[in-house]
């Protein structure tokens, strides 16, 4: 009986998700990649941070 309940909820919120996306039309996709850009930019700018730390480190350890 829960799963019937959980699945009505999500079928609600898809179909509310559908409404919204198409009174915006063409604008989720952009702001979609606007969002993925800018999280790859984040995840990437983190690791170049992360290799850093271990070059420091190496160094560090070798004087």
């Amino acid at each position: 009986m829960k799963g019937l309940l959980i699945l009505a909820c999500l079928l609600m919120f898809v179909t509310m998700n559908i409404a919204l996306a198409q009174d915006l039309g063409g604008h989720i996709p952009r702001i979609y990649g606007r969002l993925h850009a800018y999280n790859r930019g984040r995840q990437h700018a983190a690791y170049k941070h992360h290799q850093n730390g271990h070059r420091d480190w190496k160094h560090m350890v070798e004087h």
